[in-house]
C-alpha cells in the first residue's frame, strides 16, 4: 500500500516536471503576444489604443515596460498607459468521451461531473456580472458530430444553469476532437469579423487520451496560431501520462497556450484566473499632431514584438446653425435716467447646432461676432452629446437697434467656422420723465365788461387816477433798488465764465489760439493724469464714463460712473448729456440735469472730480504744445498737446 502511494506521488512529480518544462519550453519558442486590438479617436486629437500584451504562455503582461509608437512613421514618446476592461471571447471544447461517464480514479466523481463542475465554478466566480464576457460551450452531438450547449452567453446565471442541465444520454468512445474544435474556431472568427475587441481563447477540456488526436489536430493548430487564438488546455484524471501531454502540447505549443493539470474541479483556478486577468487591455493614449484628413500608420513595438494598425482622420470643419426663432432683444430700465449698462437684461443665453460632417473634434475657442467684432462669451461654452452649443452673450453694451450676430468656432486643429448671421433687434425701454405742473394761461384780451357793471366807462376820471397810481409805484421799485446796491459796496452783476474760472485758479482758454484744422477736442484741466493730450471728439455720439468696455473716451477717476456722460453732435453743434451718474455731470460749474445742454467754446465741463475743457479746434500744431497761460496756478495741469 505504502509502496502505490510513492509510485503516485513520483508519477505526480514526473507530470509536473513535464509541464514546467512544456511551459519553459513555450516561453523560449516565443516571446508573446502583441495586437492593436481597437483604434479610438473620438476624442482627437486625443487617439487611444487598446493593446493585448502577452507572454509565450498568454500570460498578461500587466505593465509592459518598454512600450514604442510611432504614427506615420514619427515616434511619439508622450503618451500614457491605463488598465481598462474589454471583457473575453472564450469558447469552452467539452472533448467527452465514454470514458468519462466511468468512476475516476480516486473513486468519487466522473471525470464528465468534474468538468461541468470546473465550467460553472468559472460562471459564478470568474464570469464579468456587467456582461462584457461572451462565452460558448462545445461539446459532441450523438456519436460522431460537435454542437453548442452554450453559444455566446453574457449572464453568467445562465451559462450556469445550461451546463448544470448538461446530461448526455450516450458519448462516443473516441471523441470527434477536431470536429470540435473546428467549431470553436468558427466562432471565434464570427467573434473577429464583427470587430471584437475582447480577448480571444479556446479552453480544451480534455483526458487528453481518448481522441482522435491524427493529422488534422496539427491543421486545428495552425489555424489558430494565424487567428490569434490561443489554445489553453485542462486535462482531467489523477495522473497525466507523457503521451497525453504530448497530445495537449501540439494545440498549445504553437498557439501560444498553456496546460494545466486539473484532478479536481477548484485545481482550474490558475488558468480561469488567467483568462480574468486577460479581460482588462492596456490602453494607450497620446495626443496627434495631424491637422489633416487621411490614413496615418501606427506602429507599437514592445521588444522583439510589433504591432500595427490605421489611424483613419476625415477632418472637416463643422457646420454651425443658430437657434433663435425671434431674434429680438427688449431691454429696460426702472428710471427716466437707467445708464445702458443697468438696463435689464444684461446677458442673453444663445443655443446652436453644431454638426461634423467627419471626424468630431475639440473645441478651442468660441466667440460671438457682433456686427462683425469678436466678443468672448461670459462662461465657458457647453456642448452636449447631441451636439447643441450654449453660451451667454454680454449684451449690457447694447443700445436700441438692429445688429448682426453670428457665432464663430475654432477646433483643436485651428480650423476657423462661423454661422450664417441672424439680425438681432433690440429695444430701449425707459419710464418718462415726470411733467412740470403749467403755468396758468396769461389772458390774451380782457373780456368785455356790461355796461351796468363797468365803472371805468362810466367814469374816465378813476382810469386816468389808476394810470397814474401804477406809474409812482413803478418809480419807488426803482428807486428802492437802487438805493439798496449803493448801501452794499462791492456788489458786482453776476460773474462771466472768465471771471468764474480765475475765482477758482484754472487758467483761462489761451489767448491766439488758431483753427489747426484738427477738430473739437476735450483738454484735461484737473485729475486726468492719463489723458496728457487733448481728447479729440470723433464721431457724433461719443460716451464717457470709467468702464472701458463702454465708452468712447474712458476716464479712471473713481468720482466717475461707468457710463457718466455723453456729448452728440446734433446740425453742427455739441450737446452734452449726463448719462444718470451718481456724482453728475457740471457744465460751467452748473449741474446738468435731464436736459441736454449746448457746449461753447472755452466751456468748462466737470465729469466727476475730472475737469474738462471744451474747444473747438486742438490748439497748437501736431507735436506743439501750447504753453500756459500767465498766472496759471500751482497744482493746475496746463496738458500738451
Amino acid at each position: 500500500m505504502i509502496q502505490r502511494r510513492v509510485f503516485r506521488w513520483v508519477g505526480l512529480f514526473l507530470v509536473i516536471s513535464l509541464l514546467f518544462a512544456h511551459a519553459v519550453g513555450a516561453q523560449e519558442a516565443a516571446d508573446g503576444r502583441l495586437r492593436i486590438t481597437g483604434v479610438d479617436a473620438a476624442d482627437f486629437p486625443t487617439v487611444r489604443l487598446n493593446l493585448i500584451a502577452t507572454d509565450g504562455q498568454s500570460q498578461r503582461l500587466a505593465d509592459p515596460a518598454g512600450l514604442t509608437l510611432r504614427e506615420a512613421g514619427v515616434p511619439v514618446t508622450d503618451f500614457t498607459l491605463a488598465d481598462v476592461p474589454a471583457g473575453l471571447d472564450v469558447i469552452f471544447v467539452l472533448d467527452a468521451n465514454a470514458a468519462m461517464f466511468s468512476v475516476d480514479d480516486n473513486g468519487s466523481q466522473t471525470r464528465l461531473s468534474k468538468a461541468t463542475a470546473s465550467l460553472i465554478r468559472f460562471a459564478t466566480q470568474y464570469m464579468s456580472l456587467e456582461e462584457q464576457d461572451h462565452v460558448s460551450v462545445v461539446v459532441p452531438a450523438g456519436v460522431s458530430g460537435s454542437e453548442f450547449l452554450v453559444q455566446d452567453e453574457t449572464r453568467p446565471g445562465d451559462l450556469s444553469d445550461a451546463i448544470e442541465a448538461y446530461a448526455p444520454d450516450i458519448l462516443p468512445n473516441t471523441a470527434p476532437l477536431p470536429d470540435l474544435l473546428s467549431l470553436a474556431l468558427t466562432q471565434a472568427a464570427t467573434y473577429a469579423a464583427a470587430g471584437s475587441e475582447r480577448f480571444p481563447a479556446i479552453v480544451l477540456l480534455t483526458d487528453g487520451a481518448e481522441s482522435d488526436w491524427g493529422a488534422a489536430i496539427d491543421e486545428i493548430a495552425a489555424e489558430a496560431q494565424a487567428g490569434q487564438v490561443p489554445i489553453l488546455a485542462l486535462i482531467l484524471g489523477a495522473r497525466v501520462d507523457e503521451t497525453e501531454l504530448a497530445n495537449v502540447t501540439r494545440l498549445t505549443g504553437p498557439t501560444l497556450g498553456s496546460a494545466l493539470h486539473m484532478p479536481n474541479a477548484p485545481d482550474a483556478d490558475p488558468l480561469f484566473g488567467q483568462l480574468q486577468a486577460n479581460a482588462s487591455q492596456t490602453q494607450l493614449a497620446y495626443q496627434s499632431p495631424q491637422t489633416e484628413s487621411g490614413e496615418y500608420a501606427l506602429q507599437v513595438g514592445l521588444g522583439a514584438l510589433q504591432a500595427e494598425a490605421t489611424l483613419s482622420l476625415e477632418l472637416i470643419s463643422p457646420e454651425i446653425v443658430i437657434r433663435w426663432d425671434e431674434a429680438s432683444i427688449r431691454r429696460a430700465g426702472m428710471q427716466p435716467n437707467t445708464p445702458l449698462a443697468d438696463l435689464q437684461p444684461t446677458v442673453q443665453t444663445l443655443e446652436a447646432q453644431i454638426t461634423w460632417p467627419g471626424q468630431p473634434l475639440e473645441l478651442a475657442e468660441v466667440v460671438v461676432l457682433v456686427d462683425g467684432e469678436a466678443q468672448r462669451p461670459l462662461s465657458p461654452p457647453v456642448v452636449d452629446t447631441t451636439g447643441r452649443l450654449r453660451l451667454d452673450w454680454d449684451i449690457s453694451g447694447l443700445d436700441e437697434g438692429s445688429y448682426s450676430l453670428a457665432i464663430q468656432v475654432t477646433d483643436s486643429t485651428g480650423r476657423e467656422t462661423a454661422s450664417e448671421p441672424v439680425t438681432v433687434t433690440v429695444t430701449v425701454t425707459r419710464p418718462a420723465a415726470p411733467t412740470a405742473t403749467p403755468s396758468p394761461p396769461t389772458p390774451t384780451s380782457v373780456p368785455d365788461l356790461p355796461p351796468a357793471l363797468s365803472v371805468l366807462e362810466r367814469n374816465p376820471t378813476w382810469l386816468f387816477g389808476l394810470g397814474l397810481l401804477g406809474l409812482f409805484v413803478l418809480l419807488l421799485g426803482v428807486l428802492l433798488t437802487l438805493r439798496r446796491r449803493r448801501s452794499r459796496p462791492g456788489a458786482a452783476p453776476e460773474p462771466s465764465l472768465a471771471e468764474l474760472l480765475e475765482e477758482r485758479g484754472l487758467s483761462p482758454l489761451p489767448a491766439g489760439v488758431a483753427d489747426s484744422g484738427q477738430g473739437p477736442c476735450l483738454v484735461v484741466l484737473q485729475n486726468g493724469p492719463e489723458h496728457s493730450k487733448p481728447i479729440p471728439l470723433l464721431g457724433d455720439n461719443i460716451s464717457i464714463g470709467r468702464d472701458p468696455k463702454l465708452v468712447q473716451v474712458p476716464l479712471a477717476d473713481q468720482s466717475v460712473s461707468r457710463l457718466h456722460a455723453r456729448i452728440r453732435l446734433r446740425k453742427g453743434e455739441y450737446w452734452l448729456y449726463d448719462e444718470g451718474s451718481a456724482s453728475g455731470t457740471y457744465l460751467n460749474f452748473n449741474r446738468l440735469g435731464l436736459a441736454p445742454h449746448i457746449l461753447q467754446e472755452g466751456d468748462v465741463v466737470h465729469i466727476g472730480r475730472v475737469q474738462l475743457r471744451f474747444q473747438m479746434t486742438r490748439p497748437g500744431g501736431p507735436g506743439d504744445a501750447a504753453p500756459p497761460p500767465a498766472g496759471t496756478p500751482p497744482g493746475v495741469d496746463w496738458p500738451e498737446t
